[in-house]
């Protein structure tokens, strides 16, 4: 059963992979016909499948998210997520990772939690509000972020008005990681918008001029 990685480490590559979208892939093709790879057979875990709600885990399962909820509470619990930029996630999943060692080995054949609406995660935060209250605001925060990134923005039909919306953020230098939750869902919206809304050659023209380069690669 995965959560906090399914969550924290799925938003972050959606907007990695939202801002490289539209990037030309100059590598060479190679010629040379390789061997197939080999293959070896391992025995494979039966898939548990998902839920959409905690009522539907096993008893044992259900245990084992309450002890999870409680052990990620103390690293969550006064964190400001207004503020937290994606950088400070990545510090912030690896606390969780150590709070939570071996939690997946040991759910294995539980079934994961669906996050994928707004009645799925009111679910999960309720049964954190009465088990751990002080992952709530976690909860929250990764709904209002996933709400955020699929809401648009302030994304134009029109290319020039988007490439200038997102230059704003490039022109404060630093990388694409320094920005807040809140921001990174707006640059994403922007980015995909631009991916719509541009030409491929200006694209490409905007997103490999040196400032912009360097935002997108963190080398800013």
């Amino acid at each position: 059963m995965k959560i906090h990685r399914l969550l924290l480490m799925g938003m972050l590559i959606f907007a990695v992979a939202a801002c490289q979208s539209g990037t030309t892939d100059t590598t060479p093709t190679s010629t040379t016909e390789e061997a197939p790879p080999t293959t070896v057979e391992t025995a494979e875990t039966p898939d548990p499948g998902s839920v959409g709600s905690v009522e539907d885990m096993p008893a044992e399962c259900v245990d084992a998210l309450r002890e999870y909820l409680r052990a990620i509470e103390p690293v969550v619990a006064d964190v400001d997520f207004q503020s937290t930029t994606m950088s400070d996630f990545e510090a912030l999943a690896e606390e969780l990772d150590a709070a939570t060692e071996g939690f997946e080995e040991r759910t294995e054949s539980c079934p994961d939690l669906d996050v994928s609406t707004t009645e799925s995660f009111e679910l999960i935060r309720e049964f954190a509000e009465n088990e751990a209250p002080g992952t709530v605001a976690y909860f929250t925060f990764l709904q209002e972020f996933v709400t955020d990134l699929s809401g648009g923005g302030s994304a134009s039909p029109d290319c020039e008005t988007n490439i200038a919306a997102l230059q704003e953020f490039v022109d404060r230098g630093g990388s694409m990681t320094d920005l807040t939750a809140g921001e990174v869902a707006e640059a994403t919206s922007l980015m995909s918008s631009i991916g719509a809304t541009c030409s491929t050659e200006r694209f490409i023209e905007w997103s490999e001029q040196e400032d912009v380069a360097a935002w997108i690669e963190g080398t800013g």
